[in-house]
């Protein structure tokens, strides 16, 4: 059976985008089931992973560790929340850059170039080219 789409980079939980991507590819990961260039970006400090990370101040192993204990989403929810560098204000700082992540002049530039010429050796299409969240939206499509 085919594993179900990773949820997009866009979507929520908790207010927060990438979380439910996180969770998801945490899970697959665990399974051994995170492969390609997936598992080259996996907690990659310069990946979305990384920088999520770092934004709300996690330790990887205890968060990788939170994900793989909780029973559902609610739970993720109430761990996220809790956490010291979690507020209102921070996850809206991290929904205004995520999506820029990628972006010409931002974070992540270098990486969404060199991902996308390993990834697409005869030409990337423009649209792809915007941020790390429109080539994983364009990629995944």
């Amino acid at each position: 059976m085919a594993d179900q789409p990773l949820p997009k980079p866009t979507d929520q939980l908790a207010g927060c985008v990438w979380l439910p991507r996180f969770i998801a590819k945490v899970r697959r990961h665990h399974e051994g089931r995170l492969e390609g260039d997936y598992l080259l970006a996996f907690c990659h400090p310069r990946a979305v992973d990384g920088r999520f990370i770092e934004h709300f101040g996690l330790e990887k192993e205890q968060a990788l560790s939170a994900i793989l204990s909780a029973a559902n989403d609610r739970e993720l929810e109430q761990w996220f929340t809790a956490l010291p560098g979690v507020t209102s204000e921070r996850i809206t700082e991290w929904n205004e850059f995520a999506p820029k992540i990628g972006s010409a002049g931002h974070p992540g530039e270098r990486e969404l170039v060199f991902m996308l010429r390993r990834a697409y050796p005869d030409g990337i299409p423009a649209q792809a080219q915007r941020s790390s969240f429109e080539a994983i939206l364009w990629d995944e499509q």
